[in-house]
């Protein structure tokens, strides 16, 4: 006779989690796990310095997006980069938080999104003689498309444009700037 309420319990559990569960990526609850990565290297006599150097960046940018309602996220990022060209050459990471809007419903075979976020950067800058710090932030804004591979994996296109305004502490001068930036990444896609 015990074992019917147990049964009923572990019945009621289940049916519970099923009747709140996430029923595709975009869906209240989901979560996307993305890594984007990239590499550039600049050379020839329009890039090299000086000293025919070539200027070199790579770039890593994980980010964590939770779906707090259908469509709408809610989430955070991180930025490490690094450049070097010659003796010169920059270290920042940058962290923030992140909003957004991802199209598409259960029946989607690809999810676009647009998203706008704040990253606030610490920056070493190492000048070959002599190293400085810095610090700012970066407001962007990003476009892009999640394409599933399986059904909890997928990549992702993006472009994005950044506006920076980072200040170096030693000689107290800002100095701000505008990237856009396409990429290709990997997204985990929980639901």
């Amino acid at each position: 006779m015990k074992l019917k309420p147990l049964i009923f319990t572990f019945v009621l559990l289940v049916s519970t989690g099923n009747l709140f569960a996430q029923e595709y990526a975009v869906d209240k609850g989901a979560t996307f796990i993305s890594g984007v990565a990239s590499f550039t290297s600049q050379g020839g006599e329009l890039f090299e310095d000086y000293d025919g150097n070539n200027a070199t960046t790579f770039n890593l940018s994980p980010s964590v997006n939770y779906f707090v309602a259908k469509n709408f996220f809610v989430g955070g990022g991180l930025e490490f980069a690094h450049e070097k060209q010659g003796d010169y050459k920059t270290n920042s990471i940058g962290i923030g938080p992140q909003i957004g809007y991802a199209f598409g419903n259960e029946n989607s075979t690809a999810f676009p999104y647009f998203d706008v976020g704040l990253r606030y950067y610490g920056m070493n800058i190492d000048y070959g003689s002599d190293n400085s710090e810095g610090s700012g932030t970066d407001i962007f804004f990003g476009a892009g498309i999640v394409v599933p591979v399986k059904s909890h994996l997928g990549i992702t296109f993006e472009a994005g444009y950044h506006l920076m305004d980072i200040k170096e502490k030693e000689s107290d001068t800002s100095y701000s700037g505008n990237i856009f930036a396409i990429g290709i990444g990997i997204v985990g896609l929980l639901f």
